[in-house]
């Protein structure tokens, strides 16, 4: 549970395969690169290397093509070498690409050709009855013909009236809604018998014009053309299979490669380079790494590393270091801020603080079962709450055979400690108690800090350094003793003396800090706005303290919430057993069975409002 010290290293060498060394060495390891043209004093003579923004290009079309086989995409590529050049890499897959377009473009052709012969197929298919060639009905010298549909329901009127015109008609193929026809008449009478059809809904389909011989034979042709278009359409899908099993390997590997070059490039825009082709890399490392890094480098002959000392003008990353049982917690410290490297780290209280609180307030068996299975889930998912939910349930586990609770019921088991519904004044009680130990710990993590930051003020003289804590402690300490023994552990007199003392040492903290360590003070602040300070000071620590009762709370809610669930649960049973719909018989004597025999429900109901 600390904050581990790093240290600034520089390595120099040629800028031959800078991207090969960085993905190798440096990609894996757990460092923080400095901006180097801000470190180097002769930052004006160096340059930084150029973006190539073609590699997140590269990288979508990558991902498409990789989408489009079904391809799962892996990003594990943390582990992964550079293999071969951004060049040769783009060179590939627009290999693969086109490889890929040219058949799905030929699979599309033949498929909308297919789609085209079948729409011909179906327009010619009801003229099969027609023993002529299609040609001829387009050669006709003197005569005129009309192919396609009318409502079936206007049949007997056209064969009513067709025989008083000048035309010829053919009923083609009857179906239920509407019918195939044809007609021919002669180009004197044409516009007449078209005007007759028109007003039968008659709709005209055109032949293909470059439909050839007897319905019959063009048909057949027809079939054999679908025929031979699906055998070609079946070799361009085996060439897509063979495609993706054949460069299913190679694509994976060229996208590791691409993310892996991203990563890099991102290194990259750090890392300067001189007229001479020597590249400087300036970076944090902890100590646990430093030596590992030094080994790498040693195996290089163009590349030296040195520990550069003068670093007071940049400010140390944070890496925290703790146990395994604590390191999931780091999330939730993560997300107020870290510690510099000369404070102390919260991990350990946080992890500590957050287990007994979760438990506390929801202490449950059955409960503490299901969040900790819904933890480990989630971990196994890498999600960074993952391990922390599931400590949060072993601590429901706990706790829940400390109060003897199992899915809300007390009783299935027996307490170990104490039950909330029984005990509540003793759980607020406790609440408190466990809320100003955790205030206290605190206040001497900032204690430490001061020290360790050499800040006399923040460790002495602050309302959460000594001067507060004693304050504070004293007060807690007095309180805590008279309601247990009925009297003051120090007199009131003298409380109100030292009080008054520590309340000063903390509204003049600024100016006496000052004169202990000859300092100029930075800022006198107003009197007026150094009592308004002590106020809310004493309002903080009243209500932070107070706040805690939402420990017992919380337990105590838990229960009544979960036994009022399972009274209305089982009396919703009832009912419904002896409801109207169940049985009639019964329906009259439910609500006087419900008021006369249930009065326990009525209690528990009470006792949740």
């Amino acid at each position: 549970m600390a904050v581990e010290k790093m240290k600034l290293l520089s390595i120099t060498g040629k800028d031959t395969d800078l991207e090969k060394f960085l993905a190798k060495n440096l990609l894996n390891l757990d460092i923080q690169i400095e901006d180097a043209k801000r470190v180097y004093k002769k930052g004006w003579k160096l340059e930084y290397f150029n973006y190539d923004y073609t590699i997140k290009e590269y990288i979508k079309k990558c991902e498409k093509l990789l989408d489009e086989l079904q391809i799962e995409k892996d990003k594990d590529y943390w582990n992964f070498n550079i293999i071969d050049s951004i060049d040769e890499i783009k060179e590939k897959i627009d290999n693969i690409s086109n490889q890929y377009n040219k058949i799905t473009s030929k699979s599309k052709e033949l498929e909308d050709k297919n789609d085209s012969i079948k729409s011909e197929y179906e327009i010619v298919k009801n003229l099969v009855t027609v023993d002529s060639k299609i040609e001829n009905l387009y050669d006709l010298k003197y005569m005129k013909f009309r192919y396609g549909i009318v409502p079936t329901k206007n049949l007997e009127e056209i064969n009513k009236k067709i025989e008083n015109m000048d035309a010829i008609f053919f009923e083609l193929k009857r179906e239920e809604e509407h019918t195939w026809i044809l007609y021919l008449t002669t180009e004197e009478f044409i516009g007449k018998v078209d005007s007759f059809f028109n007003v039968q809904d008659f709709e005209r389909i055109w032949l293909p014009k470059d439909a050839k011989g007897t319905p019959d034979e063009y048909i057949r042709q027809i079939e054999l053309n679908i025929k031979n278009n699906s055998l070609e359409l079946e070799e361009e899908k085996r060439k897509l299979r063979n495609l993706k099993l054949d460069s299913k390997e190679l694509i994976i590997g060229l996208y590791k490669q691409l993310l892996v070059y991203e990563n890099v490039n991102m290194l990259k825009k750090y890392i300067v380079h001189d007229q001479n082709g020597t590249f400087y890399i300036v970076l944090w490392v902890s100590n646990e790494n430093l030596e590992d890094i030094k080994n790498i480098i040693s195996n290089y002959e163009n590349l030296d590393c040195d520990i550069i000392d003068d670093e007071e003008e940049l400010k140390s990353p944070t890496k925290l270091k703790n146990i395994k049982i604590f390191k999931p917690f780091e999330t939730l410290v993560k997300m107020y801020g870290v510690p510099n490297s000369k404070e102390v780290d919260p991990t350990g209280l946080v992890a500590i603080t957050a287990f007994i609180m979760f438990g506390f307030m929801f202490g449950d068996v059955g409960h503490g079962i299901v969040i900790l299975i819904l933890g480990l889930i989630l971990a196994k998912k890498k999600m960074s709450l993952g391990p922390v939910l599931a400590m949060g349930g072993i601590s429901s586990i706990i706790f829940g055979f400390l109060y003897g609770s199992v899915f809300g019921k007390e009783g299935i088991i027996k307490q170990v400690l104490i039950s909330p519904m029984e005990n509540i004044q003793t759980m607020l009680i406790s609440g408190i108690a466990v809320g100003s130990i955790f205030i206290l710990v605190a206040m001497i993590f900032n204690i430490v800090n001061g020290i360790k930051n050499r800040d006399l003020k923040k460790w002495l003289f602050d309302k959460n350094g000594i001067s507060g804590f004693l304050l504070y402690g004293l007060i807690l300490a007095d309180i805590a003793v008279y309601f247990m023994q009925g009297k003051m552990l120090i007199p009131i007199n003298f409380l109100v003396i030292i009080s008054m003392v520590l309340i000063l040492l903390i509204l003049f903290g600024d100016t006496i800090s000052s004169k202990i360590e000859k300092k100029k003070e930075n800022i006198k602040t107003p009197m007026v706005e150094k009592i308004f300070e002590i106020i809310e000071m004493a309002l903080s620590f009243a209500s932070n303290t107070i706040s805690f009762l939402r420990l017992a709370a919380f337990a105590i809610n838990h229960v009544r919430i979960m036994y009022g669930s399972i009274l209305i649960s089982r009396y919703g049973i009832w009912c419904w057993k002896h409801s109207y719909w169940y049985n009639r018989e019964y329906n009259s004597n439910c609500v006087r069975r419900f008021n006369s025999r249930n009065s326990s429900f009525k209690t528990g109901i009470l006792r949740i409002i």
